[in-house]
């Protein structure tokens, strides 16, 4: 066979191996891109029923006073029970800070959109007063902070809150009350600077803001109950329930870079903070 025929037919033959070679690389990326699709159709259905069954489980009864707190303690204690059931870390704290809390919205504002639920409430200029806050719900702060913000703003609101605590250590006049102080949280325009790790206690001003009308004690029965049941789950599970002065509480946290995983591990950083009147179901 002459060298040009053996040579078109060598061309031939790799041309056929390379189109068989793509058409493989083709159905593999279909293939691919199918199990994808599937998985993603899977898990958003698993996601789905997860949401509803949440939006299900805190939607609020027809009740008010300490009827509604007793059934927002409650349920948060289920939660809590639910969530701490196994193995737990410093940072399944955080997570389990942060979705308590917005499961607590969704309850102060049951028919909310998304939006009134995302939307931004600036704080009063004088904060929110003295208030106490559980070591997950600080724990998530300090984490959040250390993902926000920069080393100089953690160190400024570390100081900040030391020096609160300080000052509400003092005990006040007789017949006296505690200072005014400003909160070591509030960034730009009154705004919280981690807005979406805030405290419990917080969350009702956002609320009620968004509600507008209705009943005024509804958003803080739900976030009174909510503080109680996270106690008690806590210390169903033999954790630290204790509910320690926020400004005492957030300078211990952000001053331990581990300090998630060391509660979490049973040590109890949070020895020499100031306790605060704890929540009551």
């Amino acid at each position: 066979m002459p060298g040009g025929e053996l040579g078109g037919c060598y061309n031939e033959a790799m041309e056929g191996v390379l189109f068989i070679g793509l058409i493989m690389v083709v159905a593999g990326l279909v293939a691919v891109a199918g199990i994808l699709l599937l998985r993603a159709l899977f898990w958003g259905e698993k996601d789905a029923a997860k949401d509803a069954k949440t939006e299900q489980t805190w939607r609020p009864p027809f009740v008010q006073g300490e009827a509604l707190q007793a059934w927002a303690a409650k349920t948060a204690q289920a939660e809590v029970q639910h969530r701490l059931a196994g193995p737990w870390t410093g940072h399944s704290m955080v997570r389990l800070a942060k979705d308590v809390a917005r499961e607590a919205t969704h309850a102060m504002l049951p028919l909310a959109t998304q939006a009134e639920l995302e939307r931004i409430v600036p704080c009063p200029a004088e904060g929110q007063g003295v208030f106490g806050v559980t070591a997950p719900e600080v724990l998530a702060i300090a984490a959040n902070l250390r993902q926000i913000r920069s080393r100089g703003d953690q160190h400024r609101i570390a100081e900040m809150a030391a020096a609160n605590a300080k000052k509400l250590a003092t005990p006040a006049p007789a017949g006296g009350s505690p200072p005014v102080l400003p909160c070591p949280l509030q960034g730009e325009n009154q705004v919280c600077c981690t807005y979406s790790a805030r405290p419990l206690h917080c969350l009702p001003l956002h609320a009620k803001t968004v509600a507008g009308t209705g009943d005024p004690t509804f958003e803080s029965s739900v976030g009174q109950g909510v503080q109680a049941g996270l106690q008690a789950g806590l210390k169903s599970a033999g954790l630290d329930a204790e509910v320690y002065e926020f400004n005492s509480a957030l300078a211990r946290a952000l001053d331990i870079p581990d300090a998630a995983e060391r509660w979490a591990k049973g040590e109890n950083i949070f020895a020499s903070c100031h306790r605060a009147g704890a929540a009551t179901a």
